[in-house]
């Protein structure tokens, strides 16, 4: 290539440039101007030739065109350097400069080139993100929840960052923190469990966690935490690093595990407990209560209790109820409740009513205990009873007295000193001659608590060499918010666009950390007024909790999710904040999701100071703690049963120290529960029962319960109570035995009672037994009457027929038709008679028949007593359907006898049908077996259905269908021996259905009528 065109390319470079490239000579004239520098400053070529080179120089710049010279003389390059030009219009621009020598064919230096490149939008891009890190390091310092920043590294997580929040929280300082890992301070049996969840996330499995945990404090206290940890991604997109939100819950937790102790005791309680609103709803219902009513707790709650009240105790419970409402308890009452099916138990119950914090009656609790067996034996007896990551700029802090405090890598890197050497070192070693009255300057506003804003400056490098930064100054506060330094960040602006795009890095990891984090987070306006507070950023996960999408979010506040009751105390809060009372607060409260449904959250809350100093913004995190609020008021409402129960309820440990000691205890015994707690329980034994004591706690000890029993304790003035006591091992969360609770109730009434009772049944049992031997006389005169019957009446009627039939034999010839017929009308009447003698000794043997109980197949005997009305009329076509599998408790010979007559029955009222038939089945009913005969014979008019079972009633004419109506009469008889009943439906003309029921409580035993 010549010469010529070597230039001629150079000056096609020059001339499409974007910088502002001209040349001057040595004294200063402008002598060519590209258009880079027209479209830069404004000048066209025409009107920049020609002038000095300052033309366009800030006022007090143009000395420094003689410094310059003397360089280029020299043949020295001036480096890129950051400068100001005026454009045309007057505006200020930022440049870096660089100045080059231009020599004429000879090599002499005879002028001067100059490239000015626009770092404005650069400059202000750069503050806006400095401005963007200071909030969010503010954030990070000033929030009410411990947080930190940790290496990816899942078994050896290295602090990279804590605040002093969390600091505050463990017990030891920000220097010895950094100086752990988290592993350090989780206890050895919990390590596992962290190191999974960190792995996960270094796998990129998940991106977030959250669980309780217990941490090791510096004093070696072990407390618990809430804890929220979130991985962030890296420039690579990779899981870099994890930030982690701690929250104290040790009083809460501790708090919590007491009201599970209590609940503990309900759900392991052998007796039935339950609770109810005074509106009579079912609140709780625990495992005793679904193994005595048979109902499960989800089928039962939010139910009326009438459910398993009978009817005839309903005057009883409205009673009790106003006892209660009243605040007074009901102990040890007998009553009877209703099982699921409707079977009836016999219960001794305690109604206690159930107490908020103020002292109001807001419920009931009731413990019921199952004395059926014992009801039974007293029958027998009685009868027959629970960020900010390191900034890429040098950060270096250092007191008023200018010792250097602190040193980061980037200082290091930036200054070229390590933190070993400057840290205790005066920091006017890394200033230029002559700065010291500059410097002092900013420090004096810093201890005002002023944040001086970014600035030039300049600082010497380990080297000696001077670099141009960009400076601010930041008051450093101790935790009681006194100024103690001043924390300085230098940007090396000598290599700017590196630097810019390295905190714009920074940046997007900071907003990784707050989209990512497990936890809701939003940053919001700080007003008084919650409805002129917008949002200005908010997370997913914020958005999840609610149920907005993160636009709605955007367009609304926070007094738009608020209840209206609850907004007062979040101005209060809001007014603390903006008079910087408070920094950050923690608080439960309630939100309106966008569904309407309420949820609870555990919402810290910090104020965010602007570049005033004063707070502006607040940055929340929002957990849902809606499950678990439930299940503390669950829990709570099963501790308020224990401590309002009438029954004394106590917990103890293994030893048998007594570990709670509620009201009801108390009163049964006299103690308070600042006397008893803390006590061993056996001070209650009297000294002839200590060993079954003893044997009683190496049951529980063992897992074992002990089912109700009396016995006798002892009260505080020494009195001997009989007592009725359920004792049962309370279970932690892993199903060990933590201890057992016992619930006694004071039986000395019931006792009394006992006695009035045994005195009672003696007169009792002579009054039986003269009935008995009047009942035995009148038997043996029901005998010698059915005796005269079977005899005595008898033989006449034979006479009556065996002399009309001889008549009709030898003197048919002489007798003429009428006299024929009423012979044969004799001997019917006669024949009628037989049958009802012989009817009414079968309703007078069953009505004193033993009644022997087993188990009868009723629909084997149905089968028989049909196939024998077959066989006795086989030119009837009757169809019949026996349900199988039809079984009763019950004497099979009078149960045969029951069944000839109903199934008799059917068969003689279908007797005029052409398609006749008769179905024998049994159907559950109102909790109970119903069997049944039906028929579409004659049937009857159920007005008349009273007369039915009454001895020689009939409801069709002997001419029409014949019978002497005593079968009916003898079923009901037989029915009513097995203590069941027996009832009828029909339509006349379309048949009938006979429905009886025998109580399922039979058993294979023998009962005399």
């Amino acid at each position: 290539m010549t010469p010529y065109r070597a230039a001629e390319r150079l000056a096609a470079i020059v001339e499409n440039s974007n910088d502002a490239i001209f040349s001057r000579t040595l004294d200063g004239t402008i002598l060519s101007w590209n258009a880079g520098a027209e479209r830069m400053l404004g000048y066209t070529e025409t009107e920049a030739i020609g002038k000095p080179a300052t033309f366009n120089l800030p006022p007090g710049r143009q000395s420094n065109l003689a410094r310059n010279n003397e360089k280029l003389l020299r043949g020295e390059v001036t480096a890129p350097h950051e400068s100001s030009r005026l454009t045309k219009d007057g505006r200020m621009i930022d440049v870096l400069t660089s100045h080059s020598p231009i020599r004429d064919s000879a090599g002499k230096i005879i002028g001067a080139s100059v490239i000015l490149q626009d770092i404005s939008a650069l400059k202000r891009a750069a503050a806006a993100v400095q401005e963007s890190e200071e909030r969010f390091r503010a954030a990070f310092e000033q929030a009410g929840v411990g947080m930190a920043l940790s290496s990816m590294d899942s078994r050896d997580p290295r602090w990279l960052r804590v605040n002093q929040k969390l600091c505050d929280i463990l017990g030891y300082t920000r220097e010895e923190l950094l100086q752990l890992t988290s592993l350090d301070i989780t206890p050895p049996e919990e390590q596992q469990v962290a190191i999974d969840h960190n792995e996960r996330l270094s796998r990129g499995e998940i991106k977030n966690y959250s669980r309780e945990k217990r941490y090791v404090r510096k004093d070696g206290q072990s407390i618990w935490a809430d804890l929220s940890v979130s991985s962030v991604s890296g420039p690579d997109g990779r899981p870099a690093q994890v930030i982690s939100v701690v929250r104290d819950i040790t009083a809460s937790k501790r708090a919590e595990e007491a009201r599970a102790q209590l609940a503990a005791i309900v759900d392991s309680s052998n007796d039935a407990i339950v609770s109810v609103s005074l509106d009579r709803k079912i609140l709780s219902w625990n495992a005793a209560a679904e193994h005595l009513f048979g109902y499960a707790a989800s089928e039962i709650i939010g139910q009326d209790m009438s459910l398993f009240i009978p009817l005839d105790r309903a005057e009883e419970t409205a009673h009790n109820r106003a006892l209660l409402a009243q605040g007074h308890a009901v102990i040890d009452r007998e009553s009877v409740r209703l099982a699921k099916g409707g079977r009836r138990i016999q219960v001794s119950l305690s109604q206690s009513p159930i107490r908020d914090a103020s002292g109001a009656v807001v419920g009931i609790s009731l413990i019921y205990r199952d004395i059926s067996e014992r009801k039974q034996a007293e029958q027998a007896r009685d009868n027959l009873a629970a960020i900010v990551e390191n900034s890429n700029d040098a950060i270096i802090s250092s007191s008023f007295s200018g010792i250097i405090l602190s040193w980061n890598a980037a200082a290091e890197r930036v200054l070229g000193y390590s933190a070993g050497e400057m840290i205790g070192r005066p920091n006017t070693s890394i200033y230029p001659p002559g700065w010291t009255s500059r410097i002092a300057r900013n420090i004096e506003r810093v201890r005002r608590g002023e944040v001086v804003p970014p600035h030039e400056s300049h600082r010497m490098t380990k080297d000696g060499r001077m670099i141009d930064v960009l400076t601010s100054h930041s008051p450093i506060r101790d935790p009681d918010g006194n100024i103690v330094g001043a924390s300085v960040i230098l940007h090396d602006i000598s290599a700017l666009k590196q630097a810019a795009a390295a905190v714009q890095a920074s940046e997007e990891r900071f907003r990784a950390a707050f989209e990512q984090a497990g936890v809701g987070m939003g940053l919001r306006a700080l007003d008084l007024d919650l409805s002129n507070a917008p949002w200005l950023r908010v997370n997913q996960k914020l958005c999840d909790i609610l149920g907005y999408t993160r636009e709605e979010l955007l367009r609304i506040s926070s007094a738009d999710f608020t209840p209206p009751e609850d907004r007062q105390a979040a101005i209060d809060y809001n007014e603390k904040l903006l008079r910087g009372e408070i920094k950050n607060y923690s608080r439960e409260k309630r939100y309106v999701r966008k569904d309407g449904r309420i949820i609870w959250a555990d919402v810290s809350v910090s104020s965010v100071s602007g570049p005033d100093g004063r707070p502006s913004q607040v940055i929340s995190v929002v957990r849902d703690i809606t499950d678990s609020k439930r299940a503390e008021e669950a829990r709570a409402r099963l501790a308020a049963i224990v401590e309002n129960s009438g029954d004394a309820i106590i917990g103890r440990a293994l030893d048998g120290t007594i570990t709670s000691w509620n009201a009801g205890a108390e009163q049964v015994y006299g103690y308070t529960s600042g006397e008893a707690i803390g006590r061993n329980a056996i001070m209650l034994i009297p000294p002839e029962r200590r060993d079954h004591f003893e044997s009683n706690q190496k049951l529980l000890r063992d897992g074992g319960a002990r089912p109700p029993y009396e016995s006798i304790n002892l009260a505080k003035d020494g009195r001997r109570i009989p007592i009725s006591a359920s004792l049962f091992p309370i279970y932690d969360a892993e199903g060990k035995v933590t201890g057992c609770a016992a619930i006694i109730r004071d039986i000395s009434e019931r006792k009394r009672a006992e006695q009035e009772i045994l005195k009672l049944n003696a007169e009792l049992e002579q009054r039986v037994a003269e009935r008995t031997r009047q009942l035995e006389a009148t038997n043996k005169e029901l005998e010698a009457f059915s005796y005269s019957v079977s005899h005595d009446l008898r033989a006449p009627l034979r006479g009556i027929d065996g002399f009309s039939q001889l008549l009709l034999q030898k003197y048919a010839g002489q007798l003429d038709a009428a006299g024929s017929d009423y012979l044969q009308r004799i001997r019917r009447a006669s024949l009628r008679m037989a049958e009802l003698i012989d009817d009414l000794l079968q309703l007078s043997k069953v009505s004193r028949a033993n009644v022997t109980i087993e188990t009868v197949d009723l629909s084997r005997l149905a089968r028989s007593v049909l196939s024998e009305l077959g066989d006795r009329e086989p030119q009837r076509s009757v169809a019949t359907d026996v349900q199988d599998g039809v079984e009763v408790g019950g004497d099979p010979r009078l149960l045969r006898v029951a069944l000839e007559n109903l199934l008799g029955n059917a068969w003689k009222f279908t007797g005029k049908r052409e398609e006749a038939r008769i179905r024998f089945g049994a159907r559950e009913q109102d909790g109970e077996q119903a069997v049944f005969v039906e028929d579409n014979g004659a049937g009857f008019d159920i007005e008349y259905a009273h007369k039915l079972f009454g001895a020689f009633q009939r409801l069709h004419g002997a001419a029409e269908f014949e019978g002497t109506g005593i079968g009916l009469a003898t079923v009901q008889r037989i029915i009513n021996l097995h203590g069941g009943r027996i009832w009828a439906d029909s339509t006349l003309g379309k048949g009938a259905t006979f429905y009886f029921v025998i109580p399922r409580a039979l058993r294979h035993e023998t009962t005399t009528a």
